[in-house]
């Protein structure tokens, strides 16, 4: 297992004028109860807290949230009057067996916690996450993306205007940045496959790459020109 490695920190560029209209929650759907995990979880919210405990195989969750419950999948939905600002909504999600999939839609979402996820597609205005992620393919939307922690993933995309990432990248073959704006700094450890392709669309920001001293390891990078880069060497 890699250990978890923290890159250097970074100030994160959040001036979005839409951001300023995620409500701030006056109070919080804690977890009162559980239920087992399922392979396939699908999680509809306004403000969305989500936590990843990989030593347990259940779902603990607020009693007010919608539960539907159909073959291998769960579908968690925030009641209507909850979904626009009154309630933040925590949810702690076992990974102790790996999950399937995993769809996360909402305004506001923050993820943390350890997580073996084999698909993940995160859908909102403001995501945060800091969490150590292992999964094939991970799938983000929106406005103001940050990013922090290890992701352990063979593919990834991430569409926002605004992309903070501070991350390590593992086992990756593919990643595809579309922004407006990017501040990030990326770590890629060596390891198999040596070759991984990276491209960046942004019209303004700045990109520091860390990437193993091996003739055998590669990257190639199709990056907006209008985006500064600087590549260190480990």
């Amino acid at each position: 297992m890699i250990e978890k490695w923290w890159v250097f920190p970074f100030i994160a560029i959040l001036g979005i004028s839409l951001l300023a209209f995620i409500p701030s929650p006056s109070n919080t759907l804690n977890p009162n109860k559980y239920i087992d995990s399922y392979e396939n979880i699908f999680i509809k919210a306004s403000t969305i807290d989500l936590y990843f405990d990989d030593t347990s195989d259940k779902i603990f969750l607020n009693d007010k949230l919608f539960v539907e419950e159909k073959n291998d999948a769960v579908y968690l939905t925030a009641p209507s009057q909850f979904s626009i600002s009154s309630q933040s909504t925590k949810i702690v999600i076992g990974t102790k067996n790996r999950i399937q999939k995993l769809r996360v839609d909402g305004i506001s979402i923050k993820i943390s916690g350890i997580a073996a996820i084999t698909s993940i597609i995160i859908d909102g205005i403001g995501i945060n996450i800091d969490s150590d992620i292992s999964c094939e393919n991970i799938d983000m939307k929106g406005t103001g993306i940050t990013v922090k922690g290890l992701m352990d993933c063979t593919t990834a995309k991430i569409n926002g205007t605004s992309v903070n990432l501070n991350i390590a990248m593992a086992n990756n073959k593919d990643m595809d940045i579309n922004c407006t704006s990017i501040n990030a700094t990326i770590k890629y450890f060596e390891d198999s496959p040596y070759f991984k392709d990276l491209r960046v669309s942004g019209l303004s920001g700045a990109m520091s790459l860390i990437l193993p001293k091996n003739d055998f390891f590669k990257v190639e990078k199709n990056i907006s020109k209008n985006i500064a880069v600087n590549t260190f060497f480990y």
